[in-house]
């Protein structure tokens, strides 16, 4: 295998030093012809447990994951729910699990093109102004970077309602390989409380072409599932709609 390129180097200054996020700077990020807002990288806690329904598993800037317990149905603490939440508080676009935006599968696309002409910002931001542009998994010549959506399966046969999460903290190993972790909400659910669970992991590469791909490693059973899309921040330069003024 190839050793690691220029760029990946660049990923490793960027993005493996763990950092506390609400207490340093948001990067630029250039890559072709686009330039993306990448939010600070920070770990997953350490010693989660599953709670009763309503319980804070974590946060990342400031925006908490709750237990979904043992329901399995509803839209309370599910993990589309978590995603529309943080999109709101920090990325300063107005969104609602209301919005019927499609399950953990889909939602990773469905939000960057329910919003493709809205532009946010909010406090975390520090004065940029960013739009949600989404990637497909094998096909983008951009790669996620730490505040991602990512939409992926979380089952063999990829019928399932899948699966969606933010990328929360983000390495570079020896090999060149993209290893993330992922901020998330009911993942895999369990039945009772006071289960330790722990934060699962992406890893991405990219292939002869160019573009890069990638899969999640569960945790729990151990086995590899299909990324399907990411979507990242872009930072634009243009005024606010009439929309986005009100919030």
């Amino acid at each position: 295998m190839k050793g690691p390129t220029l760029f990946f180097w660049l990923f490793l200054f960027y993005y493996s030093t763990p950092v506390n996020a609400q207490n340093s700077s948001l990067k630029m990020v250039c890559i072709h012809d686009k330039t993306f807002l990448s939010l600070v990288s920070e770990p997953s806690p350490e010693n989660m447990v599953w709670g009763d329904f309503g319980s804070e598993l974590e946060s990342y800037y400031g925006v908490k994951a709750y237990s979904n317990g043992a329901k399995k149905s509803g839209r309370k603490y599910q993990c589309t729910e978590l995603i529309l939440r943080f999109v709101s508080d920090i990325y300063g676009i107005p969104s609602s699990i209301y919005l019927g935006l499609g399950h953990g599968k889909d939602l990773a696309k469905n939000i960057a093109e329910y919003h493709e002409s809205v532009v946010g910002t909010s406090d975390t931001l520090q004065g940029y102004f960013v739009r949600l542009e989404n990637f497909e998994n094998k096909k983008s010549i951009y790669p996620p970077l730490t505040g991602a959506i990512v939409s992926m399966y979380f089952d063999s046969k990829k019928t399932g309602y899948g699966h969606v999460g933010i990328i929360r903290e983000i390495k570079v190993n020896d090999e060149g390989i993209v290893e993330a972790s992922l901020f998330d909400q009911h993942g895999f659910a369990h039945k009772e409380a006071g289960i330790p669970i722990q934060a699962d992991r992406l890893f991405f590469e990219k292939d002869a072409d160019g573009n890069w791909y990638g899969y999640v490693l569960s945790w729990k059973y151990d086995r590899k599932y299909p990324i399907i899309s990411w979507t990242n921040p872009v930072i634009v330069e243009k005024e606010l709609t009439s929309f986005q003024q009100k919030y």
